[in-house]
């Protein structure tokens, strides 16, 4: 897709398709998925976050982005809260 072009509809088609064949989303890259249903994806989810959490303690390196993409329920990390 070009920038500028509708892609709302297409990427929720190819999402659709991905996932009924097992497909698992680029972190880095747009998707609707959020934490609950990515954590049933990644067989290794919370090691990751333990691994995370481990390297960057102080949350230099988390987002907005990055807030509702590993935990969407607002939980709290490093005395961050990320909604």
């Amino acid at each position: 897709m070009y920038k500028g072009m509708p892609y709302e509809d297409y990427f929720q088609a190819m999402e659709r398709i991905f996932l009924r064949y097992g497909g698992r989303p680029h972190w880095g890259k747009m998707h609707s998925l959020e934490a609950a249903q990515l954590k049933e994806l990644y067989p290794m989810w919370d090691a990751f976050l333990a691994v995370r959490e481990e390297l960057d303690p102080d949350g230099i390196l988390w987002s907005d982005y990055t807030g509702r993409l590993f935990d969407s329920s607002g939980a709290v990390f490093n005395n961050l809260l990320f909604l």
